[in-house]
Parts: structure tokens; sequence; C-alpha cells
């Protein structure tokens, strides 16, 4: 890959990172305010045993007749010093894994054209969160 083509990847993952951080960030609060005014309790930290630069963080939300969802927030130090989320699980639900599943089916169904894609995002996404909400 030339360097153009190398610039229109990195323009185009920033592009993409900025509009997933848009999307989960609205989907989040979507989410916590569902709860209401539900106890949330952060159970504790676990550092990984490969990295000090890699650590989770356990929260635990407790809904309607005493039903309790753990959330993991996986965590990573970048360069500069900062943490940043880099995995959400819901229970069971790998966040990253799904989201990272649904861009590849997107990007086939838009024969690899990742400004479709990238522009399509969010709004893909709010179907299917609206989709699972009916269910």
């Amino acid at each position: 890959m030339d360097s153009d083509g190398r610039a229109n990847l990195k323009r185009q993952r920033d592009e993409f990172a900025q509009t997933l951080r848009e999307g989960l960030i609205r989907s989040y609060a979507k989410g916590l305010l569902a709860f209401g005014g539900a106890e949330m309790v952060v159970k504790g930290v676990e550092a990984s045993p490969q990295s000090a630069r890699i650590a989770s963080v356990t929260q635990l939300v407790y809904g309607e007749a005493d039903r309790v969802y753990t959330i993991r927030y996986q965590m990573g130090q970048y360069k500069d010093g900062s943490w940043r989320l880099r995995n959400l699980i819901i229970e069971t639900i790998n966040l990253g894994e799904i989201y990272r599943n649904q861009f590849v089916a997107l990007a086939k169904d838009a024969n690899e054209d990742l400004e479709l894609v990238i522009a399509q995002w969010n709004e893909t996404i709010s179907e299917q969160a609206e989709e699972l909400a009916r269910d």
C-alpha cells in the first residue's frame, strides 16, 4: 500500500473510531437510563496476568426483582498513559465480538466500501438494538 493508501486507511480508521464512540455512548446512556434508580456497584478491578497495561473492571447493576447484571469493562493503557475501554461484556454478551462480526458483514454487503459502512454504522446498530428490545 502506498503512502496515499495508508493515509486514507488511517483517516477511515479514525472516522470509524469516532462514529463507533458516539454510537456506543448513546447506546450505553440509553441502557443505563432504562434501569432508572437502580443500584450500581463497582465490584473490583482485575489486572491481567499477561500485562500490567490490561485490566478488567466489573460492575454490578441491580435491576427489577433483585436481578443482578454483570458488566465487565476490559480496559487498556495506551502509550500516553490514559486508560481506554477496549471491550464491553454484558453478562455473556461480548460487544466487541458482536461489533467486529457486524462490521465484517456490513463491509461484505457494501462490497468493501468502508466509507459506506462508516456512514451507515450507527443507523444499522440502532435498528438492531430496537429489534432486540422488542423481542
